[in-house]
C-alpha cells in the first residue's frame, strides 16, 4: 500500500517548505530540490535494496512498488522531526 508513504512524502515536502520559511530562506525553488532530491534518493535507495536482494538470491521475493512502500515509511519520521522542529521553535520564542 503506498498511500502512507506517498502522503508523509507530500506532506514531508509542506513541512521542509515551512522550515525553511521560519528561517527566512524560503523560495519557491525549495520545493522543488527538497522533492527532487528525496526522489532521487529513494531510487538509489531502491536500487541498492534490489541490488541486496539479487546478491542474496531472494530477488523474486519483493516487486519495486513494495520496496518503494518500504523506503516511503521513512518520510513519517522526517515529518514527526519537522514538526518536533517548529514545536521546539515555537517554545523557544514564547519562552
Amino acid at each position: 500500500d503506498l498511500y502512507i508513504p506517498l502522503m508523509s512524502f507530500v506532506t514531508y515536502l509542506l513541512v521542509a517548505g515551512f522550515v525553511k520559511g521560519a528561517t527566512g530562506e524560503f523560495s519557491p525553488d525549495v520545493i522543488g530540490q527538497v522533492g527532487s532530491y528525496g526522489l532521487v534518493m529513494q531510487s538509489i535507495e531502491i536500487g541498492l535494496l534490489k541490488l541486496a536482494l539479487y546478491l542474496f538470491k531472494i530477488d523474486g521475493a519483493t516487486s519495486l512498488l513494495d520496496l518503494a512502500a518500504f523506503t516511503g515509511y521513512k518520510y513519517v519520521r522526517y515529518v514527526d522531526q519537522g514538526l518536533v522542529r517548529i514545536g521546539v521553535s515555537l517554545i523557544y520564542f514564547m519562552i
